[in-house]
């Protein structure tokens, strides 16, 4: 029992010392308690030190041969396949081909609704300024012969309502001219582009849906050729907003780290992919000259974002957070006492430090 109270005693004295003791903002109420640690036990320390630190996000790749989707750029009836799955093709080498005739006789019947058109319109404007001429001729006469101001007023107005009229109908007639010339330009870009060409020398790996006959819808891909020269990194989807602010991009093959840049998507091939549920991938160009790499190869690629150099910072694991802000125990003749700081950037390991806290001083890490 006078052991207990003993003990008791030289507890609670130890603690109202602490209290009346200066803390790290240079209040009692700002000090949390110490922290006793068991006698012998080696606590975790730290020291704040000045360095760079940035943000890390994974994503799981696989080495892979360039993949190309080919697909015709207007719709129409297949004519011609000239590969099979498994074919080797030389860049330039034409892979497939549309019927174009409905596409040729549409050309040929907007053509002639052109021609037309423009022909009446002529003939139709040149009846209309007849008609005005005659009409000032009419007015003429009725000047010599005399006419009353009244008379030759209305016809005045006449003529104002033809000239109008002409006008008016030379106006539409030019809307309807552009409607009928825009139609058969678009259609006229689509003659010639009925066929399919290798981009560059590789190997055809799927062919779907092409046989002869068939119908085949625009940009839908109806072809995929490798590129088995020249290798990518194919990995998990993610969005280019996600990598807008990256500040370094590379991979890890092995134990090799090489640096590698975002191939975007087309927006050709990403609305097909959208449209038609194809996974999404992202994919990389490696920076590999003279590499031992290999499709198949697993691999790892780094994005690394917000990155600030000579910065003082502590392990993540030295901050706490109570109602008040965050603060982290800085170690002070072997003891733990808080310390109010202001916190910056955070990654998984490393925080920044703002305020509170300066280059070599030892801070307590938690497991």
């Amino acid at each position: 029992m006078y052991w207990t109270l003993k003990r008791t005693a030289a507890l609670f004295l130890a603690l109202a010392g602490i209290l009346l003791l200066p803390g790290c903002q240079g209040t009692a109420e700002q000090q949390a308690p110490e922290l006793l640690e068991p006698v012998g036990v080696q606590m975790d320390t730290a020291a704040v030190t000045r360095g760079e630190i940035y943000n890390i996000q994974y994503l799981d790749g696989e080495i892979k041969p360039a993949v190309e989707a080919l697909y015709f750029k207007t719709e129409g009836t297949l004519e011609k396949k000239n590969v099979n799955v498994g074919d080797l093709v030389t860049k330039g080498q034409i892979l497939a081909q549309l019927d174009e005739s409905a596409l040729l006789e549409q050309i040929d019947a907007l053509q002639k609704q052109l021609d037309y058109q423009k022909n009446d319109a002529q003939f139709s404007v040149q009846q209309q300024q007849l008609d005005i001429d005659i009409a000032k001729l009419e007015l003429e006469q009725m000047r010599e012969q005399g006419a009353s101001a009244a008379q030759i007023q209305v016809k005045e107005l006449d003529i104002d309502k033809l000239e109008t009229a002409l006008s008016h109908s030379r106006e539409l007639q030019a809307m309807e001219q552009k409607r009928l010339s825009d139609q058969l330009a678009e259609l006229q870009a689509k003659a010639g582009d009925n066929q399919l060409v290798a981009p560059y020398d590789g190997r055809v790996v799927y062919i779907g849906g092409l046989s002869e006959g068939a119908a085949v819808q625009g940009y839908t891909p109806v072809l995929y050729l490798v590129n088995e020269s020249e290798l990518v990194i194919s990995a998990e989807y993610i969005s280019e907003a996600d990598l807008r602010d990256a500040t370094r991009i590379y991979a890890s093959v092995g134990d090799q780290i090489y640096d590698v840049a975002y191939e975007p998507y087309d927006q050709e091939e990403y609305v097909s992919r959208v449209l038609y549920g194809e996974d999404m991938d992202t994919r990389f160009s490696i920076d590999a000259a003279g590499a031992a790499l290999e499709s198949g190869q697993y691999v790892c690629v780094y994005i690394q974002s917000g990155y600030k150099e000579d910065v003082l910072t502590v392990p993540v694991n030295a901050l706490y957070r109570d109602e008040t802000g965050q603060y982290v125990y800085r170690m002070e003749d072997g003891k733990r006492v808080r310390c109010e700081v202001e916190v910056g950037m955070t990654s998984d390991v490393k925080a920044e430090i703002l305020e509170g806290l300066q280059e070599g001083d030892e801070v307590y890490v938690k497991e």
